[in-house]
């Protein structure tokens, strides 16, 4: 449902882009028009993180069991094992910020949306990468004044996010 309200408010910033008028129920529009396909997206995207979480726990215990043993060589490979699942990780968190808009707003089937929003993650890696730690270090910031910071950083985050949906996928749902 998460991924829902994200697509209505993404939703919401295009119809604003377009110049139309908003009203407050247009911010649930995914709830009505895209419920089945945003709750299949939304598995999806829990079971990539299930089994990237999974793998995150085997390099765990691999970990745990070679500094038992101090055996460096397995402790390496249980590294690279927890950076494997990591990184599957952190795509499959990371495609919820354009995935859902694929679904709701250029009718993208779940899985293929899935896998666009990864691809769009590694062509764009540099400035999601600039993007992604400009966000850490505002969030950052607006937790420090008891969290009255994120009044207005969610909604700066969510139009951004409009914004990034926009320049990467845009051109698509014209061709």
């Amino acid at each position: 449902k998460c991924a829902s309200v994200l697509a209505g408010f993404v939703m919401a910033a295009a119809r604003l882009d377009n110049g139309e008028q908003l009203p407050f129920q247009a911010l649930f529009t995914p709830f009505n028009s895209h419920l089945m396909p945003v709750l299949t997206l939304g598995l999806i995207v829990l079971i990539a993180s299930v089994i990237s979480a999974a793998i995150l726990g085997v390099g765990l215990g691999v970990a745990m069991t070679a500094m038992e043993s101090k055996n460096t060589v397995i402790l390496a490979i249980a590294a690279l094992i927890m950076s494997l699942g990591g990184v599957l990780l952190g795509l499959a968190v990371l495609s919820v910020a354009h995935a859902p808009c694929l679904v709701c707003m250029l009718d993208t089937p779940p899985k293929q949306a899935f896998k666009l929003a990864i691809k769009a993650l590694f062509v764009n890696w540099k400035a999601m990468t600039v993007y992604g730690l400009a966000l850490f270090g505002l969030y950052l910031l607006a937790i420090i004044p008891a969290g009255l910071g994120l009044f207005i950083l969610l909604p700066v985050t969510l139009v951004s996010t409009y914004t990034s949906f926009k320049d990467m996928f845009y051109n698509r749902k014209q061709n």
